[in-house]
């Protein structure tokens, strides 16, 4: 058995966190006119759409909405956030979603693209996901957990400064014949979102000494604050 991960981090905002839990004003989402058109122009989704909304101490908030769906795993179709109880939503992602699975043997064949088969997500078991993860849904598809995770530290001065923030993860797992890949959403108080993938089981029976890779890539529709005022760019770290 072998598992191969693989990450990719979205940051949208930085907040300061508070320590204590404020309460939130009645400043419903709401999906920008624009977005809201592509999706009535779509199909229907399929699956079992859930809708969220997490409330964090520092006084921030995530509007979701969550689907385990055939061929794709765990989607995101919808999240707004808001970045303290008395700003409004900020309408963030439309779609989020495994755009492909390319799974290349070293010999040369086979090469497979894992998505275009149709595999459906796992029923998670209760007795396999303890509190605090929470399974949701009719379908019992996809695993919910509020943690804390470190997001910020001081080591020069004595004693250490430590703040620690609040995040929602979601998973799910395709079962792809002898593998199953974990496919994992992270939704932090600060506004960033974090995905997640691995793949995990026991190599193909027919083939049990090949070496291969699992290769993801996502397919991501972000609509910030609505889809007419979406551009791309791309930042060079190292100044070539």
């Amino acid at each position: 058995m072998k598992t191969i991960t693989k990450f990719i981090y979205l940051g949208f905002t930085s907040l300061a966190l508070a320590c204590s839990s404020i309460a939130f004003a009645q400043i419903p989402p709401v999906t920008p006119p624009d977005s809201a058109a592509k999706a009535a122009a779509l199909l229907p989704p399929g699956g079992e759409p859930i809708n969220q909304t997490v409330a964090f101490a520092s006084g921030s908030r995530w509007h979701l909405t969550v689907n385990a769906m055939n061929s794709f795993g765990l989607v995101i179709t919808g999240a707004s956030f808001q970045k303290s109880p008395t700003s409004p939503f900020i309408y963030v992602l439309f779609d989020g979603r495994m755009g492909e699975i390319f799974v290349p043997y070293h010999s040369g064949d086979p090469r497979y693209v894992d998505l275009q088969y149709g595999f459906s997500c796992l029923t998670l078991k209760p007795a396999d996901f303890p509190p605090p993860r929470q399974i949701i849904g009719d379908s019992k598809k996809i695993c919910k957990e509020v943690r804390d995770y470190l997001a910020w530290m001081d080591a020069y001065h004595s004693p250490t400064r430590v703040r620690y923030g609040q995040e929602v993860v979601y998973f799910s797992v395709l079962d792809a014949a002898n593998y199953q890949y974990i496919m994992e959403w992270t939704f932090r108080d600060d506004g960033t979102i974090q995905v997640r993938a691995g793949s995990t089981g026991p190599k193909l029976p027919a083939s049990p000494k090949q070496g291969h890779m699992h290769n993801f890539t996502w397919r991501l529709d972000i609509d910030l604050n609505g889809a007419g005022g979406d551009y791309a760019y791309e930042v060079d770290c190292h100044g070539r």
